[in-house]
C-alpha cells in the first residue's frame, strides 16, 4: 500500500468534528460521526495490510502485527494519561480503564470517565485489533478473501441485530464493541471488495460518495437522524463509502481537497489531537473567564501545540527506540 495523503486529510476533518462536537455540543450534536470515520479507516487499512501479508507470505505474523500496534498507539496514550494524572487527578479506576483499553465497558457499567472519557473509542479499536486478525485468518483459510468478506458482512448484521435487541439504551449501543463493530467491518468490506471486484466497488463508491457526504453532514449537525438503531448502521456504511471513494478516486474533487497540505499535516498528528483535546477541554472548562465561545479556540490552540511537542520530543523518539525491539522486521511504511 502506498501513502494516500487524502486519508490523512480525512483524519484531520474527523478529529476536527470530534473536537467541535465536544466543545460546542449545542451547535454540533453529532460530532461523534468523526469517530465512525476513524473506525472505517482502521477497518479498511488493517484488513488491507493483513490480506496483503497473508497473500505475500502465506501467513500472518501476529507478534509483528501486535508489535506495530503497540509501538504506534501505546507510547502516546501513556504520555497523555500520565500528564492528565498529574494535572487533573482522575480516579485511578479511570486511569486503569484508559491504559488497559476497557474504558468503553467501564462507561457502560455506569462509571463516568470524565477527563479520559474519550478513550472509549481507543478501547473499541484495540479490542477489535485483538480479535479481527484471528477471525480474518480463519476466514481466509476457508474461502480466501471471499471468506473474509462474508464473515465481515455476517458480523455487521450481528451488530445491527444486537442494537435492535438492546432497544432504547443508546449509551450501551454507543459504547459497546459488539454494537459498534459494523463501523470497523464496513471498512474491512471495502478492503475485500477492492480485492475481489475493484471496478464494481470503485463505481459504487463513486456513486455513493454524494449521499454518504449528505448523511454524515446531516448526522454531524443534527444528530443521529432516524434514531440510533437505524442511524448508526447508515453512518457506518456512509463512512465506508467515503473511504472507498477517496482511495479509488485520487483525482476527485474530494481527494484533492483533502490532500491540501495543512489538512494532511493535521492528519499526521490526528492521534495526538484526539488524545490531548479532551483533557485540555476539562482543564479549561472550570475557569471563570472561559466562555462557551472561547472554549473551542483555546482548546484547539493548546491541543495542537501539545500534539506537536508530544510527537516531536516524546512519541516519535519512543517509537524509533521501541520499534527495533518489538518489531524487528517491520518497515515504517507498513504502520497504519
Amino acid at each position: 500500500m502506498g501513502y494516500i495523503p487524502q486519508l490523512d486529510g480525512l483524519r484531520a476533518v474527523a478529529v476536527g468534528a470530534v473536537m467541535v462536537g465536544h466543545a460546542w455540543p449545542d451547535y454540533v450534536p453529532g460530532g461523534g460521526a468523526g469517530v465512525s470515520v476513524f473506525f472505517a479507516l482502521s477497518g479498511y487499512l488493517i484488513t488491507s495490510l493483513l490480506i496483503a501479508e497473508r497473500e505475500r507470505h502465506g501467513r500472518i505474523d501476529y507478534l509483528r502485527f501486535y508489535g506495530r500496534r503497540f509501538v504506534r498507539l501505546v507510547p502516546a496514550l501513556v504520555l497523555t494519561v500520565a500528564v492528565t494524572v498529574v494535572v487533573l487527578r482522575p480516579p485511578w479506576g479511570n486511569v486503569a480503564a484508559a491504559l488497559f483499553y476497557y474504558a468503553n465497558w467501564r462507561r457502560i457499567g455506569g462509571h463516568e470517565m470524565q477527563e479520559l472519557g474519550h478513550t472509549w473509542s481507543l478501547a473499541i479499536e484495540e479490542q477489535f485489533y485483538l480479535v479481527w486478525p484471528l477471525v480474518l485468518a480463519a476466514a481466509y483459510c476457508l474461502w480466501r478473501v471471499r471468506g473474509i468478506a462474508w464473515t465481515a458482512l455476517a458480523l455487521s448484521a450481528v451488530a445491527v441485530l444486537i442494537r435492535a435487541w438492546i432497544g432504547d439504551d443508546t449509551y450501551r449501543m454507543y459504547n459497546g464493541l459488539d454494537t459498534r463493530m459494523d463501523s470497523l467491518l464496513t471498512g474491512a468490506l471495502v478492503a475485500c471488495g477492492l480485492r475481489l471486484w475493484p471496478a464494481a466497488v470503485e463505481k459504487a463508491c463513486r456513486w455513493l460518495a454524494g449521499p454518504a457526504l449528505a448523511v454524515l453532514t446531516a448526522q454531524t449537525f443534527w444528530g443521529m437522524v432516524g434514531g440510533y438503531q437505524l442511524g448508526q448502521g447508515v453512518q457506518a456504511w456512509a463512512c465506508a463509502a467515503l473511504v472507498g471513494w477517496l482511495v479509488t478516486s485520487p483525482g476527485s474533487w474530494g481527494a484533492r481537497a483533502l490532500s491540501w497540505t495543512p489538512l494532511v499535516w493535521l492528519g499526521l498528528i490526528s492521534y495526538g489531537l484526539y488524545l490531548w483535546h479532551f483533557p485540555v477541554q476539562h482543564w479549561f472548562s472550570p475557569m471563570e473567564w472561559m466562555t462557551r465561545t472561547m472554549l473551542l479556540p483555546c482548546v484547539a490552540v493548546v491541543t495542537v501545540l501539545l500534539s506537536l511537542v508530544s510527537y516531536r520530543f516524546a512519541e516519535r523518539p519512543l517509537t524509533l527506540w521501541l520499534r527495533p525491539h518489538l518489531v524487528p522486521r517491520a518497515r515504517a511504511s507498513e504502520d497504519a
